[in-house]
């Protein structure tokens, strides 16, 4: 596979060109320019019979503008432009190997590109100094251990939020509370900024923020946050992936050792519990009804002085109501390749392959969302409903359980005695007898059983269509779809036993008639 990342001086110095605002004052011109530019990197990198990859000036041209673009037309054409070079040019890929046994399906060698452009700085400082002597800018990129400017961009639109958002005092925070920061006074016109709360996780932070707010304001910065966000994840998924595949073939920790995604969550300055905390708080805290209402407000303004601001405000309510469905997709697919590459280095811990170079972080994601959602049972309902990838939506709930259902056991960093033994057809056995399922009802509620229960259900169902995850069905599964159906049906009728007024909703009435469904047809 090619991957032509090089360019053309004189193509590079004309198209950089486009972007020079000397002598221009006027917004609507400069915001011309920008367009024109991001259309000459599209036709040269992408749409001409000759391509040239874009230089990292080029690069870092594209980035900055979504960034900054003060308006959704260039927020959307240099994401998009981004997402489309990322494709095009990969930074990491997997080669087709030149062996026979090629034929069977085996991956090939890993290819990183280490010259390429990254909104990531991952390297070590003297490659980043190498990088500003070259000429590259990395002021803006995103460093795992300076990431404060990431946050600048988000704040000029949210900043009159902060004040009624702040958490109420409690002796632990929930997932919905983000503890509030310290301004940082330090140099923002420009430069590197370094302390604790310069991380990646500030910008999930921001965007938790503002989906909390009641007041949710239809300004540009929200998009841009957004947009910024999801291409983040798709650099680090674009990463992660290869690594993945050849993994699954050579067990080598190495692979993932170098990972953006392990060297970024390895960092000590980063707060991970509140990174997963944020995460969940989005996934929770959805404001479709807030972004709605704007949107209605706005389509009975008949009288605008400011036509033109009117249409703007009507795109941005349509554009928040649709980035804010896909920015939930993207904290899923963050929380996705976390809990992944927990799962990978617990294996290399097991078999003795990491070593304390592989960073501070132990506490594995999953076990934060349980803790978080056995002490917050209220964020039970709407995570699940929003949470939909279904290997990790049963393990969540496996692992739930298994809090109440299996005896704590002492664990050391290489000790393999945890509760993974658990399987959907073991919980609901739990369920088979009054004696038993009073216990399990004492401990979580009848309410949040059955909840626990349908959405169990529903991730089986979910797996049984998804052929990537046939071995870890079979195992954590238990049993056929028959025996699940027909337990999940026993399990109900146990509880309602021990509740005679237990009230279904109609989620849960629709996955005990598909239950039942698939036993009369098997039948």
């Amino acid at each position: 596979m090619e991957n032509p990342r090089i360019t053309r001086g004189g193509f590079e110095e004309n198209t950089m060109a486009i972007l020079d605002s000397s002598g221009i004052k006027d917004a609507r011109d400069i915001h011309d320019d920008r367009l024109s530019f991001l259309e000459a990197v599209r036709f040269a990198s992408l749409a001409s019979e000759s391509l040239s990859a874009p230089s990292w000036r080029m690069f870092d041209a594209i980035f900055q503008i979504l960034r900054d673009s003060k308006s959704l037309e260039l927020a959307m054409a240099s994401y998009q432009l981004l997402s489309e070079l990322e494709q095009r040019y990969p930074r990491i890929y997997l080669t087709c190997s030149d062996k026979p046994e090629s034929t069977s399906g085996r991956a090939g060698e890993l290819v990183v590109v280490k010259e390429a452009w990254s909104p990531f700085i991952v390297g070590s400082e003297a490659s980043h100094t190498e990088a500003e002597a070259a000429g590259k800018d990395l002021d803006h990129l995103f460093d795992s251990l300076a990431l404060k400017r990431a946050a600048l961009l988000m704040q000029e639109g949210w900043e009159r939020g902060r004040a009624e958002v702040q958490p109420e005092p409690s002796s632990k925070p929930s997932i919905g509370s983000v503890p509030a920061r310290k301004a940082n006074p330090g140099n923002l016109g420009g430069k590197r900024i370094k302390g604790g709360s310069e991380r990646f996780s500030v910008l999930v932070e921001d965007m938790a923020l503002a989906v909390k707010r009641t007041d949710f304001q239809l300004v540009i910065k929200p998009v841009e946050c957004m947009l910024l966000f999801q291409y983040l994840v798709n650099v680090l998924e674009a990463d992660f992936l290869p690594r993945q595949t050849l993994y699954k073939e050579t067990s080598n920790w190495v692979l993932f050792r170098e990972s953006i995604l392990n060297i970024l969550l390895g960092s000590r300055k980063l707060n991970f519990k509140s990174l997963v905390r944020d995460c969940m708080s989005i996934m929770c805290r959805r404001c479709h009804h807030h972004i709605e209402k704007n949107f209605q407000d706005l389509r009975y303004v008949k009288d605008s002085r400011d036509k033109e601001a009117h249409n703007s405000n009507v795109s941005l309510a349509i554009a928040l109501s649709e980035l804010e469905k896909g920015t939930c997709v993207a904290v899923q697919e963050l929380m996705t390749l976390i809990m992944e590459l927990d799962l990978i280095r617990k294996e290399a811990d097991l078999q003795g392959f990491t070593t304390r170079v592989d960073g501070f972080r132990w506490v594995p994601m999953l076990e934060i969302i349980v803790d978080e959602l056995t002490y917050n049972k209220d964020y039970i309902s709407p995570f699940l409903m929003v949470f939909s990838e279904p290997k990790w939506k049963l393990e969540i709930i496996l692992q739930y359980f298994s809090k109440y259902t299996t005896k704590s056991s002492v664990r050391t960093r290489r000790s393999n005695e945890t509760s993974n033994d658990a399987t959907l057809e073991a919980i609901l056995s739990f369920f088979s007898t009054a004696t038993s399922t009073k216990n399990i009802v004492k401990k979580i509620s009848s309410e949040v059983a059955k909840l626990l229960l349908v959405h169990a259900f529903q991730a089986c169902l979910s797996l049984q269509h998804c052929s990537r995850h046939n071995a870890y069905s079979a195992e954590r599964i238990g049993g056929t779809l028959s025996q699940i159906s027909n337990k999940l049906v026993s399990a109900f009728q146990s509880l309602r036993k021990n509740d005679e007024d237990l009230e279904m909703t109609a989620f849960e009435k629709e996955a005990l008639f598909a239950a039942a469904t698939i036993l009369s047809q098997r039948s």
